[in-house]
């Protein structure tokens, strides 16, 4: 018992922060069960669940019951304004004047306004160099590597000015504790991934038994050290507290969220690849029944196109001969041929008593196309004429350019029958639908005659 090392924990400075009594009680779960029981071999646990039993009972948020940050007064304590720190910082003395060795000492606390779990330290360890400040360092990234809910990155190791008074800055400082630290805890949540998640009740237990899994951790770690500190004057070098510490659990899960998304992804790839198959599948299956069909195959890429005229609009409807290929055969165009007038399935057109004969369509393939001599080509694209007075007749160019020299702009005295004057009148070119309807039938008729 008198060669165990010493492990101070306490909770609840601040009455509010009811954050810090979960922490709390999973540090107590832990360290009654059976997994603790090399690490109570090793440690003698001085905890001290609630500090200021007065300011909880009382409703306050910070202070205790005679309105007194109780965190900012380790420096002096009072044994009767303070009681509760005047008595903890004399049993840390003693256990430091019996020449205890405090292995650490955290004081479990909530936070307001940042998320996740992280730590408040000192810079460098007690009565050592800035080189040590690694040693600082090492407790906490153990603790990252045990659970995924405490962030390393999040946290400080320097010591403001307003917080020269508080349990951590003068455990380091007065009383030689170099793991000294404040566990904070976010009051609302932590983040996991690229999303922030609220904390329950399980996970503020399960910062508590990453405390003392850590704890035990660090032991054996710190003793594989040994020999190496001795001959480092106690500087632990960089690169080897990122090779014992290992991978920060923080950032395993990160790599375990992005491998599931890569994963979804590739599910997602595959999932639509085979569905892309069955409908290929379906397609050469139907074909293949078309073609099996003589009947059905003499109508294979036929259609007729029935177009009715309403108001304005024109509104084309497809009747499928085929409904199994919809589309024009590769390599084809689109030939328009009369056909004999059928009465059933013309449609009458609005405002008029006349009847449209429809139109067949038929796709015929490019080598009978070619063949046919009634078909022409389109008209290749002629080349633009580089000298814009080439678009212009010359007597109307030498009109303009005799009015120009007399003084006269031709856009401003625009006269009836001059070369200004413009032909189009909107309100007459612009034709009415019932106009387009006649004009139609009209033409129609005369083709059938």
């Amino acid at each position: 018992m008198n060669n165990r090392k010493i492990v101070i924990i306490t909770a609840r400075v601040h009455a509010a922060e009811a954050v810090s009594s979960f922490k709390m009680a999973g540090i107590l779960k832990f360290l009654v069960s059976n997994e603790a029981v090399k690490l109570r071999d090793l440690y003698v646990f001085k905890i001290v669940p609630l500090l200021n039993p007065e300011g909880v009972i009382s409703g306050n948020s910070r202070c205790s019951i005679i309105g007194v940050d109780l965190n900012r007064r380790w420096d002096n304590p009072n044994p009767i304004l303070h009681p509760q720190i005047f008595h903890l910082k004399n049993l840390i003395k003693k256990l430091v004047a019996e020449k205890k060795e405090i292995v650490a000492f955290f004081d479990l606390h909530g936070h307001s306004r940042r998320n996740n779990s992280f730590i408040y330290g000192c810079n460098r360890a007690v009565d050592e160099g800035f080189s040590s400040w690694t040693k600082v360092r090492l407790l906490p990234r153990i603790l990252a590597t045990k659970t995924s809910l405490f962030s390393y990155n999040d946290c400080r190791f320097h010591i403001e000015p307003y917080k020269q008074r508080t349990a951590r800055v003068i455990a380091w400082k007065e009383l030689k504790i170099t793991n000294s630290f404040t566990l904070e805890s976010s009051f609302y949540g932590y983040l996991r991934g690229d999303k922030i998640r609220m904390y329950d009740i399980e996970d503020y237990y399960e910062l508590g038994y990453s405390v003392l899994r850590s704890l035990l951790t660090y032991y054996y770690v710190v003793k594989s050290l040994e020999k190496e500190l001795i001959m480092t004057k106690g500087w632990l070098k960089p690169y080897r507290l990122f090779e014992i510490t290992g991978v920060l659990a923080v950032e395993e899960l990160k790599r375990q969220i992005e491998n599931e998304r890569k994963n979804k992804r590739v599910k997602s790839r595959i999932m639509e690849a085979k569905e892309i198959t069955k409908k290929i599948e379906r397609k050469r299956n139907m074909k293949m029944s078309s073609t099996d069909n003589p009947k059905r195959s003499k109508s294979v890429n036929r259609l007729t196109v029935t177009k009715n005229l309403l108001n304005e609009n024109i509104d084309t409807t497809y009747e499928y001969d085929n409904l199994i290929s919809s589309k024009s055969p590769v390599n084809s165009k689109v030939i328009v041929r009369e056909s004999t007038m059928n009465d059933n399935s013309s449609s009458s057109i609005v405002g008029t008593t006349k009847m449209l004969k429809p139109i067949k369509i038929e796709y015929t393939q490019l080598e009978n196309i070619k063949s046919n001599n009634n078909v022409k080509e389109p008209p290749k694209n002629k080349k633009l004429k580089n000298d814009w007075r080439s678009y212009f007749p010359k007597e109307e160019l030498k009109a303009a350019y005799n009015n120009i020299m007399a003084g006269i702009d031709p856009n401003d005295k625009v006269t009836e029958g001059s070369i200004c004057d413009s032909d189009s009148n909107p309100s007459e070119d612009n034709i009415e639908p019932d106009e387009i309807q006649e004009l139609l039938c009209v033409l129609h008729e005369e083709k059938v005659n």
